[in-house]
């Protein structure tokens, strides 16, 4: 694992922990659909979610103009990061400084 996945998993983590996480499909959908000047920013999907899952975000993410980006770790690795015990296809990142820096370390992978 390169050095920049490193810091998008540990930026996930340190995000989740200042409250800036948004989890599970339906609760990030709800949010993104709420148009808040503090929703969500970012959205991020692990790599095994559901084809109607990913589409449901990706429609969600160009309607509403919000970056989407696909990781490489899969839904048991993304809810063990941010500390659930059930799979997470779907999170959220609801803070500009935390979604800027997690996508110019993600833009470096692409």
């Amino acid at each position: 694992m390169t050095d920049e996945k490193i810091k998008v998993i540990s930026l996930i983590g340190i995000a989740k922990k200042a409250g800036k996480i948004i989890s599970g499909t339906e609760q990030v959908i709800e949010k993104v659909r709420a148009k808040e000047k503090n929703g969500i920013k970012l959205l991020l999907c692990s790599a095994d979610a559901s084809g109607n899952t990913i589409k449901r975000i990706l429609n969600a993410s160009s309607f509403y103009g919000i970056p989407c980006y696909t990781l490489w770790i899969d839904k048991a690795e993304l809810a063990r990061i941010i500390g659930r015990q059930s799979l997470t296809s779907v999170v959220g990142i609801t803070d500009e400084g935390f979604s800027k820096a997690m996508m110019e370390r993600l833009d470096t992978q692409k």
